[in-house]
């Protein structure tokens, strides 16, 4: 995955290439990634390092809707 910023509103064809980019963008950005839920229809993950603001939430719908929440 060539570009590592997530939009709100950005697709993903399934869970697995969503889960995959969050883990690329988490290795690429050097931090460890904390996830909070993760089920069939959610998903929100966060940064582990104390005062870090990066966090990520995304539903799955027909497609799989990315929503970021800063």
């Amino acid at each position: 995955m060539e570009d590592r910023t997530f939009k709100v509103g950005q697709e993903f064809p399934d869970v697995k290439a969503f889960r995959n980019a969050i883990k690329e963008a988490a290795i690429a950005q050097h931090f460890e990634l904390r996830i909070i839920k993760s089920d069939l229809i959610r998903y929100f993950a966060k940064c582990a390092t104390e005062g870090c603001p990066w966090r990520i939430r995304a539903k799955d719908t027909a497609y799989f809707l990315l929503i970021v929440s800063k």
